[in-house]
């Protein structure tokens, strides 16, 4: 039991937080419109949450085995798409694509 709770303690700190990665701009090559925000938050570890100009486009879980995730959406009859992963420290980053373009990178 000893040796167990270190890692009890590490889960309880970490239930329940949530990590929010800053807000960044997205314009498509050509466009002349305003840009949109694309911002992410981490919840309980596993939820990724992504959002365009604030509108919920992606709430969804990692896997708790390998902490990675592909994810399908859509915004303004866009295809919306983010690819997770979680390395070694326990630090995840988002790649967002948005018809295939390179849209943000969120680290949490």
């Amino acid at each position: 039991m000893s040796k167990l709770f270190p890692l009890l303690v590490l889960i309880t700190s970490l239930v329940g937080c949530t990590t929010v990665a800053p807000s960044q701009n997205y314009r498509s090559a050509g466009s002349t419109a305003a840009p949109w925000q694309i911002r992410g938050e981490l919840f309980d570890i596993t939820n990724v949450k992504i959002f365009i100009n604030e509108s919920k486009v992606i709430d969804e879980r990692l896997s708790l085995l390998s902490g990675e995730g592909e994810f399908r959406s859509s915004y303004q009859n866009k295809t919306v798409t983010a690819s997770c992963t979680t390395n070694v420290f326990a630090s995840t980053r988002c790649m967002v694509f948005i018809d295939n373009e390179r849209a943000a990178t969120l680290s949490f």
